[in-house]
């Protein structure tokens, strides 16, 4: 989380530093390409889980036996559509 929190202190420094500038900077530009990008894959890692929930149906069944025993006691008669469904 520090890590996180300098990155966003530099992110909002280029940001002020940027919008002072009476003309467009180098800063400002990449200021700009690094929240587009950022914004681009928030709405990536959104959209993904509805998109993919097959792939995660079937990688859920695959897997199913090896990882219930991480789950609650009561989960471990579920099967793996059961389990995904209280999950979701």
């Amino acid at each position: 989380m520090f890590a996180f929190g300098l990155i966003m202190i530099a992110l909002s420094s280029m940001g002020i530093d940027g919008a002072w500038k009476p003309k467009p900077s180098i800063v400002l530009i990449c200021y700009f390409y690094i929240v587009l990008i950022l914004a681009v894959a928030s709405i990536f890692a959104c959209v993904m889980p509805f998109v993919l929930i097959n792939v995660i149906e079937q990688i859920a069944a695959m897997q199913w036996d090896v990882i219930k025993h991480s789950f609650p006691d009561s989960w471990q008669a579920y099967n793996s559509t059961t389990a995904l469904s209280e999950v979701c």
